[in-house]
């Protein structure tokens, strides 16, 4: 795995800036940008769960730093997966198809911010049309500074690592921050900001050279519930 310098980097799901040691910013509300630069969503159809839940299902287009045109569009080889989620949320749920797989989003949400990078770096973030809330997604590719960088906010052997390499590294969070490692290489977080809850999962995996995604989301009240089929969709299978 090749060690790639550090550079800044703004993960634009997240709304966090990597500026040497200074903490790392938990945001509810997504960074704006400019009606023209924000994704493209296409209606595909249904997406069939285990053959029996369907979901509204669509595909992106986004910005793409290596595309001739600027812009490029995930295409699913499938509108069937074999994953599910429990019935009960299904009809309060829409599918969206991302660079690197579906991700469940609450319904009626767009999606406001989206981004490949030439290093296979992905960030793409949801929102609500009001109030508050955010659902965000990224993974630095194969940025090796970038992710030992916001690895090290949650998992020690990632801060190491970074010493190790001379990496700049996250510095604590701008407010408390609770994990529990619910797998080897994931750890499940929560954190409060002005009184309401940001919970996600992170995943460091150095054995793979794309090691590290994170996955979060802001609710409001009436759709708490809904934070546990999104964040269970990405775990891994036992």
């Amino acid at each position: 795995m090749s060690r790639a310098a550090i550079k800044l980097f703004a993960p634009l799901a997240l709304g966090a800036y990597l500026l040497g040691a200074e903490p790392f910013q938990f945001a509810l509300r997504p960074h704006p940008v400019k009606p023209e630069d924000q994704p493209k969503a296409q209606r595909l159809g249904e997406l069939k769960l285990n053959g029996d839940i369907r979901l509204p299902a669509f595909q992106l287009t986004v910005k793409d730093g290596i595309a001739e045109s600027g812009w490029s569009t995930a295409t699913p080889d499938s509108l069937e997966v074999r994953s599910t989620c429990d019935p009960k949320f299904a009809g309060r749920l829409s599918a969206f198809y991302h660079t690197n797989g579906w991700i469940l989003v609450p319904k009626d949400w767009k999606a406001v911010r989206g981004a490949n990078g030439v290093d296979g770096s992905e960030a793409i973030t949801f929102a609500p049309p009001t109030g508050v809330g955010r659902l965000s997604y990224w993974t630095p590719g194969a940025c090796v500074g970038c992710a030992l960088s916001t690895a090290a906010v949650f998992f020690p052997e990632a801060q190491r690592e970074a010493k190790k390499e001379d990496f700049l590294f996250y510095n604590g969070t701008n407010v408390p921050l609770k994990t529990v490692r619910i797998r080897p290489k994931m750890v499940a977080y929560r954190a409060v900001v002005e009184g309401q809850p940001i919970d996600g999962l992170a995943l460091f995996d150095p054995d793979n050279d794309y090691f590290f995604f994170m996955v979060e989301v802001s609710l409001p009240d009436q759709d708490r519930d809904l934070a546990k089929p999104i964040l269970n969709w990405f775990l891994p299978k036992k």
